[in-house]
């Protein structure tokens, strides 16, 4: 998400085009339509942590491509399309790593997890709605 919001920002100060911030966006989905039905299973046929790391690191590499040469439009799209191959890959690979934890560290995750949704949103709670009392909100 937060790439494809500097690509954006990145392809819309080199050209200016609403046109060139379209060809991003379209540049980061393409490889999830290829990419997206087969992913799954490769991941599921290799190591995970080694699937994980290896889009890490392919994602770091065109990261730091894009310094070097982030002033051409055309190598932006192609880091673009390289960008979402990676999180292709890392996605499935790191959504099904959290069955395969020890139990001990599935209920941490979990509860981690748990912590983070806002008490309001959370299932079985609901939020009261605000009052005004005579004298302050409540």
């Amino acid at each position: 998400m937060f790439a494809t919001v500097a690509l954006s920002l990145l392809v819309f100060d080199l050209t200016g085009s609403a046109l060139g911030v379209s060809a991003v966006v379209f540049a980061e989905i393409v490889p999830v339509l290829l990419l997206a039905p087969f992913a799954g299973t490769l991941v599921d046929r290799l190591p995970r942590v080694m699937v994980m790391v290896g889009a890490d690191v392919w994602r770091a590499a065109l990261a730091t491509a894009l310094i070097v040469v982030g002033d051409n439009v055309a190598v932006v799209y192609v880091i673009a399309f390289g960008l979402s191959v990676g999180a292709v890959l890392f996605n499935p690979a790191a959504n099904s790593a959290l069955p395969t934890l020890p139990s001990s560290s599935r209920s941490a995750v979990i509860k981690l997890l748990w912590l983070a949704i806002p008490p309001s949103r959370q299932p079985g709670t609901r939020s009261s709605p605000r009052t005004i009392s005579a004298t302050h909100w409540t």
